[in-house]
């Protein structure tokens, strides 16, 4: 049985040259990475509420991955379903000291935070509402977007954790 020597040389040229694009393009990255760091992220932490006293709340972090610093410039909470109570008390992050501001089913914090790198910020909202089904809040979904500042980049970013329901972190905790 004869081989053809060229062809067979050719072939192996060819897939060897393929399998060094592919660990050059894997290492261009890591090394962008490691240098400027990985995005930054919203992670919920807790999201719980109901029983008797009516009272949903929400505990998030804001992660810098990056090797620099950012600016957390906003944060926003937004909740599907659920009515809060007008006579809300004061929604404070007992960590600022600032107090959450609402507008409907959204609550908002303005507070600005420098966030040094490889570092994280908790943030927590608590909220009274009204319900005539308590197992409502079961199925409520709160979505989570921060607004930050990327020196780097020069611009606004959002960052935002999507959709949280409730039923689905409680298993977790």
């Amino acid at each position: 049985m004869a081989f053809d020597v060229p062809a067979l040389q050719l072939i192996a040229y060819s897939s060897l040259t393929g399998a060094s694009i592919i660990v050059a393009s894997v290492s261009v990255f890591l090394a962008f990475r490691q240098n400027f760091g990985w995005r930054s992220i919203v992670m919920p932490t807790s999201y719980g509420g109901g029983g008797s006293n009516s009272e949903i709340e929400i505990e998030f972090e804001v992660w810098n991955r990056r090797k620099y610093p950012i600016m957390v410039l906003a944060q926003e909470v937004t909740f599907k379903t659920l009515t809060f109570v007008k006579e809300n008390r004061a929604l404070t992050d007992e960590e600022l000291g600032t107090e959450w501001t609402r507008n409907g089913r959204t609550f908002q914090l303005s507070k600005k935070i420098l966030l040094d790198p490889n570092s994280h910020h908790r943030f927590s909202l608590a909220a009274e509402y009204k319900t005539d089904k308590p197992e409502r809040v079961w199925d409520e979904i709160a979505s989570i977007k921060v607004y930050i500042f990327d020196p780097n980049k020069n611009r606004e970013l959002l960052i935002g954790s999507g959709k949280v329901k409730w039923s689905t972190m409680r298993g977790i905790f």
